[in-house]
């Protein structure tokens, strides 16, 4: 099925429970979406594959991934050497700057494929 995947920034540190717990209130949370065709070419540049390898977790089609905010750096520097590689790539771009939202916030993203 072609959706888009969503990826869900919890605004606060107790979003993050409440996230975990399915209870959020209105405010909780920043949510943007990544079009198929943006997530399909993020998956063919093997950025997923990637993040699952540097940070140790299990992001795939069918399973969502927490990652918490001790994980940033880690991600952001993969992220930055992918941008390196690809610098002309607008959904790697895309993805980057919805990450560097959360790491702003400093509390957690949620990817949901």
């Amino acid at each position: 099925m072609n959706k888009d995947k969503l990826i869900i920034i919890p605004i606060l540190e107790d979003a993050i429970d409440r996230l975990n717990y399915d209870c959020c209130i209105d405010g909780d949370l920043i949510e943007i979406s990544l079009s198929f065709n943006e997530y399909k070419n993020l998956e063919s540049l093997g950025l997923f594959e990637a993040i699952n390898e540097c940070l140790g977790i299990g992001l795939g089609e069918y399973e969502d991934e927490l990652i918490f905010n001790d994980k940033f750096i880690k991600l952001e520097i993969m992220l930055l050497n992918f941008i390196k590689k690809y610098p002309t790539n607008k959904s790697l771009y895309k993805f980057f700057f919805i990450c560097k939202i959360a790491f702003k916030l400093n509390t957690a993203i949620l990817i949901s494929f």
